[in-house]
């Protein structure tokens, strides 16, 4: 996994405006169960294309996986 974050890094260091980067960089981190980082870097997805929808979801899906509901529902209500 390693090669495929290195590779995600660099594509974000040239092109940081990029949300599905960082989407793709926060499902590396939820497979390797980092989910603190995963929350970040989805979070940085929507803060470029708020209306992203999947990025609302997974984001809302890791927030589960932390037990941390109320912020879960807020991210699923803003992805309908």
């Amino acid at each position: 996994m390693s090669k495929v974050l290195d590779c995600l890094r660099e594509g974000i260091e040239a092109n940081p405006e990029c949300s599905y980067l960082y989407l793709y960089l926060g499902d590396i981190y939820l497979l390797e169960n980092k989910y603190q980082e995963a929350i970040d870097a989805y979070q940085r997805a929507i803060i470029l294309k708020p209306q992203f929808t999947h990025a609302h979801t997974v984001l809302a899906q890791t927030l589960m996986k932390q037990n941390r509901r109320p912020e879960a529902i807020d991210c699923y209500r803003k992805a309908i």
